[in-house]
């Protein structure tokens, strides 16, 4: 249950023969309180893992059927995307998150007591990662950015087309507005210049088929195509 100003959200396990229920778990802030969908259940019926960010970061908890926190399972300085699949035989819990670079998204592992978190995914870049239907294997498909691209002529195309944009505003925008849109198109073409300097839009693809077991990894194929655009 939300409240109307979503800063208040509790969970409750209910009776539906009786109506009888219990709160399960209870969460509250000053700002707002997201309403997290990825929540998971254990089929094991030992309780269910939801992720949470009382601690101001996003870290998954685990919590018994009582309301009870069974273990913590991550406690991070950077945002837990979500729950990507929990072996409950072997004692694990995949997910995604950023980890220390905010733009990253990576593959990671931790036990079900909150132990032994590894990176599995390497290299800086966004990875998507595809589980296949036993969990024996998945596929990352991953974006980052090659270190030794040139820059000078994604700067050039990122000017050309805000200065575009801009042209654009000026000729449909009503007589007397124009000084307002004026301002937010040099505003927006310094912040796209300013952000090409840093990051520029050229990309590496890279598919990579790997084995996850219970305490390893075994890479058994790796396939590298890098893609260069405007």
């Amino acid at each position: 249950m939300l409240n109307r100003d979503q800063n208040d959200i509790r969970i409750i396990l209910a009776d539906p023969s009786t109506g009888d229920y219990t709160e399960i778990y209870s969460e509250s802030r000053k700002s707002w309180v997201e309403f997290y969908e990825n929540i998971h259940v254990m089929n094991n019926g030992t309780g269910f893992i939801i992720k949470s960010y009382r601690t101001d970061w996003e870290n998954l908890y685990y919590y018994d059927w009582e309301g009870n926190l069974k273990a913590q399972l991550t406690n991070v300085g950077w945002r837990v995307n979500g729950i990507s699949e929990v072996d409950e035989n072997s004692g694990l819990v995949y997910f995604t998150g950023t980890g220390p670079e905010s733009t990253d998204n990576h593959f990671f592992r931790v036990g079900l007591d909150g132990k032994n978190l590894i990176q599995i995914t390497k290299g800086p870049g966004t990875h998507s990662v595809l589980i296949s239907a036993k969990g024996s294997y998945f596929i990352d498909t991953f974006l980052a950015i090659p270190a030794d691209m040139p820059q000078e002529k994604y700067v050039f195309f990122s000017i050309l087309t805000l200065t575009a944009l801009g042209f654009t505003l000026f000729r449909f925008t009503p007589e007397g507005d124009w000084p307002y849109y004026v301002v937010i198109t040099v505003a927006a073409m310094a912040t796209g210049f300013l952000a090409h300097l840093v990051r520029v839009r050229a990309y590496r693809h890279a598919v990579v088929l790997r084995i996850v077991e219970q305490n390893q990894r075994h890479e058994i194929q790796r396939r590298t195509v890098q893609i260069q655009t405007c």
